[in-house]
């Protein structure tokens, strides 16, 4: 039982560690420069790829 508990814990640790590697990124153009930014980072009127 006991190293169920364990094993889950370092799972649960694992993949919040992976989601945050994973942040998704665009290709973003905001004044005429090009630029790779978080997806969350895309504001209106930009042009993004």
């Amino acid at each position: 039982m006991v190293l169920g508990v364990v094993q889950e814990v370092r799972a649960e640790r694992a993949v919040m560690a992976l989601s945050t590697m994973s942040v998704p990124t665009a290709g973003d153009v905001r004044d005429g420069e090009e630029r790779s930014l978080p997806a969350a980072g895309v504001m209106p009127g930009d042009l993004a790829w």
